[in-house]
């Protein structure tokens, strides 16, 4: 029997996030030999929407919501016929491809469009951080979780792109207090009398977060 082309696209259907069960039902049955496609997604879609979100990827991240304590989102599981408990399988992994290569309509701005409502989230996140880091007084830091919660990642793209010069980029500093930018972000802020233990900011006297928790 000749090799069959299996494809698998990532839907809320195929798709489960942060966890392995092996009583999942597959989402595809196939025979030895055959070839598989399979749409992996990444977890960091969120951080650059306007890259990595089309509208099949947010009805993903829409739709599944039952979610474990990993990060991964993992499309499958594929069973394979006649295999049994204690069976060593080889899989061999061949071509691996970035981008809209999957049989589905996409709308990143690799094609010229993305989708509306990933262009709305884009804007205003984009905004949100940026209001965030303003409002950090001198003397103070946040950490870029801080000013972008549940996407950090998101706070060193916006950031680093915009030409902004009331947002005091400097203030904002990793979640253990170490800084993205060196020497020249080290200068601004003992400038402003932020205290440093070695080579990170003293979290505990100046994150605004932790403060106001106090």
């Amino acid at each position: 029997m000749s090799a069959r082309l299996h494809t698998v696209a990532a839907t809320p259907q195929s798709v489960h996030w942060g966890y392995f069960d092996r009583d999942l039902a597959p989402v595809l049955p196939v025979s030895s030999g055959d070839l598989v496609e399979i749409e992996a997604l990444t977890h960091h879609a969120g951080d650059a929407l306007d890259l990595l979100m089309d509208a099949g990827i947010e009805r993903v991240f829409s739709e599944v919501h039952e979610r474990g304590p990993g990060p991964h989102l993992l499309t499958g599981p594929i069973a394979l016929a006649g295999a049994r408990p204690g069976d060593v399988l080889q899989v061999l992994s061949g071509r691996v491809g970035t981008g809209p290569s999957f049989p589905r309509p996409r709308q990143t701005n690799r094609s010229g469009t993305i989708s509306p409502v990933a262009r709305r989230a884009n804007n205003d996140d984009h905004a949100a951080i940026l209001r965030r880091v303003r409002a950090i007084p001198p003397g103070y830091v946040r950490t870029y979780g801080d000013v972008s919660p549940g996407a950090p990642r998101l706070a060193g793209y916006v950031l680093s792109r915009t030409d902004a010069r009331d947002a005091p980029w400097h203030r904002v500093v990793r979640a253990d207090g170490s800084l993205a930018k060196g020497a020249r972000q080290r200068r601004l802020l003992e400038a402003e009398d932020v205290p440093f233990r070695g080579e990170r900011v003293l979290l505990s006297r100046v994150r605004l977060d932790d403060l106001d928790a106090m």
